[in-house]
């Protein structure tokens, strides 16, 4: 089964500062917008003051994992498979039905996640 996101505004990150900073001292993401953080194993919640909901998953955008919601000063556990994460506002993987096995469509613009460019 596949979910789709189409229509979300998703900001990629890459690098390792990028992914370390992720959401921290930002306000929640509006509704419709996320942070994809690639190469990313594993997160925390440091510094923020609401709580997110965290989707594992691997190179073809299959949910590995969901932490839902993981609140302010947490860290999560290490998924080992995951080619990345993506995070939202608390609630929204429940609200869109995300499960675990699912591939989620939308998000890959290009094919192959070796050609993502990081948005600034």
């Amino acid at each position: 089964m596949a979910g789709s996101l189409e229509g979300y505004n998703v900001k990629i990150v890459s690098t390792f500062w990028k992914r370390f900073v992720g959401l921290m001292l930002t306000r929640p993401p509006k509704a419709q917008e996320a942070l994809l953080m690639l190469g990313c194993k594993q997160v925390h919640t440091f510094f923020m003051r609401y709580a997110i909901d965290v989707v594992f998953m691997d190179h073809d955008y299959r949910v590995l994992r969901m932490i839902t919601p993981l609140v302010p000063w947490r860290i999560s556990p290490y998924i080992k498979d995951a080619a990345m994460c993506l995070e939202f506002t608390a609630g929204t993987a429940a609200f869109y039905k995300i499960q675990p096995g699912e591939q989620l469509l939308g998000l890959n613009r290009s094919g192959d996640i070796k050609n993502f460019n990081e948005n600034t």
